[in-house]
């Protein structure tokens, strides 16, 4: 017989189900970076967005990688194997482990299983393609040994440094929270904490290594790449993220204060609270361009949702616990006008893709193109020699920034930049193709040639276009002729 609990978590699989079925489709552009690279490794070209580079650590998810090498060279199709473990790995993390760890609990903890099921949000993740899933499952299932003095803590926590760059702040966390707690409270075991840390001091020392013979540098380039140096624009648009969940954002707050006032005696608590705001501290450093819809936050959302549950079970009221509960709820689903405006925008830019992975299959083997979108396009146009605006596989770019006279230097044979028409002017999207197509000498160098739009899509209206520009040969004026442009 079904208990109370057990249908509350049936009922929001469903919902959860719901949202994979409505937005199937949807899959985010940068997951086809750690495709690229998983098949490249797994067919023997090593660890190379273009074969025959210099490997160039240009994703961050080392361990997806692997696992996703595994199932290509199966025979498994890559984009569809990610898709089914990101989503199932959500699943797991909500159900088998967190779920069960918390439902013979006398308060409402329990909870955050099927709310982080119910929230749009994390089905939008688990399709995406990315790690976020698996990374969320080693998370929490760290968490969970944890909490029981497990010894499959020393399993997971590699996991863990291997599945995102973050990693390894989440894990030396974890026990230093952990340790302080029990010690807090008389419990402290330290041999059980302290081999936590050899496990992961060995971990990360072993990447290291890995890292500087293979790459020649200890962090992944992504990191160097996507790091933002002006802190205030990552924290606006982590409370951006915050004010969709108000009550929550409001509950977690207590819960801050109560840790700090408690000096971490509630070990859960304590736990949950130290890893979600750490988690956003790291995440605040990250291009607000890539952190949208609680990206990067999305591990510790089991976390915030299980702290704000802890604190409403301290209402003395059941009826205002329950009329909480239900704020919640509410408040979760309200970032689903944002979830399907970026599934529908995600869908016009697929169709667009689709025009420029056509033209470029017609073009010459290792013909050469700048191109800020490096997921989908070189994915599917694998004949091309590709350079990255953004430089997420690009080792220059990720290390000493972007530079205008270095990309008109690689004299690429096209670049392809996104935009649209306003006024009769190309109106581009990204800050660095501006200053590239902006500059005085780029009309000398470099002449349009073809819009990539979808079939009816009309580049005068606002949207997702591909402009394609084509080397003048030769061009009327060399490019060290011109300003660096930073």
């Amino acid at each position: 017989m079904l208990t109370s609990k057990r249908l509350i978590f049936l009922a929001s699989a469903i919902v959860y189900f719901v949202y994979i079925f409505v937005f199937w489709n949807y899959s985010i552009d940068d997951a086809f970076i750690t495709f690229k690279y998983a098949e490249n490794f797994a067919d023997g070209y090593g660890l190379v967005f273009n074969i025959g580079d210099k490997p160039v650590e240009g994703y961050s998810n080392f361990l997806w990688l692997l696992l996703l090498s595994i199932l290509y060279k199966i025979g498994l199709p890559t984009c569809l194997s990610a898709k089914l473990i990101g989503l199932s790995s959500f699943f797991i993390a909500a159900g088998i482990l967190f779920y069960h760890h918390e439902r013979d609990d006398t308060t409402p903890a329990w909870l955050a299983a099927p709310l982080l099921l119910f929230c749009p949000v994390t089905a939008f993740w688990g399709l995406s393609g990315l790690e976020l899933g698996l990374h969320t499952m080693l998370v929490v299932g760290s968490a969970v040994a944890l909490f029981r003095r497990s010894r499959w803590l020393y399993a997971l926590l590699p996991l863990v440094v291997l599945s995102r760059p973050e990693g390894i702040a989440i894990g030396v966390g974890l026990i230093v929270i952990g340790a302080l707690a029990d010690f807090v409270n008389g419990r402290f075991d330290k041999t059980y904490f302290l081999t936590g840390l050899a496990v992961l001091a060995i971990t990360v020392g072993a990447l290291i290594i890995f890292r500087l013979q293979i790459f020649g540098y200890p962090l992944p380039n992504t990191y160097y790449a996507k790091i933002h140096h002006k802190w205030q624009l990552g924290f606006y648009e982590l409370g951006r993220m915050l004010r969709l969940f108000a009550p929550l954002t409001i509950a977690f707050l207590w819960a801050i204060y109560r840790v700090v006032s408690r000096k971490a005696a509630e070990k859960e608590l304590a736990v949950y609270v130290v890893m979600f705001v750490m988690q956003g501290l790291i995440s605040a450093r990250v291009d607000p361009v890539m952190n949208f819809l609680f990206r990067y936050m999305i591990p510790v959302m089991p976390f915030f949702l299980a702290a704000t549950l802890l604190m409403v079970s301290r209402f003395r009221k059941a009826a205002l616990c329950r009329v909480a509960i239900a704020a919640f709820a509410v408040s979760l689903v309200l970032p689903l006008p944002k979830v399907v405006h970026f599934v529908n925008a995600t869908n016009d830019m697929m169709k667009a893709q689709w025009k420029v992975i056509e033209w470029a299959g017609t073009l010459p083997a290792k013909t050469t193109i700048s191109i800020s979108d490096m997921g989908r396009i070189p994915y599917y146009a694998d004949n091309i020699y590709y350079y990255d605006i953004y430089g997420l596989v690009n080792e220059d770019i990720g290390h000493e920034g972007f530079s205008l006279q270095r990309e008109f230097m690689r004299l690429p044979d096209y670049f392809v930049l996104v935009g649209y028409i306003e006024s009769d002017k190309l109106k581009l999207s990204f800050w660095r193709e501006q200053v590239l197509a902006y500059n005085e000498t780029f009309e000398a160098m470099y002449q349009a040639i073809k819009v990539c739009a979808p079939e009816g899509g009309d580049p005068r209206v606002q949207g997702y276009y591909y402009f394609v520009f084509q080397r003048k040969s030769p061009p009327s004026i060399s490019p060290r002729h011109m300003g660096d442009g930073n």
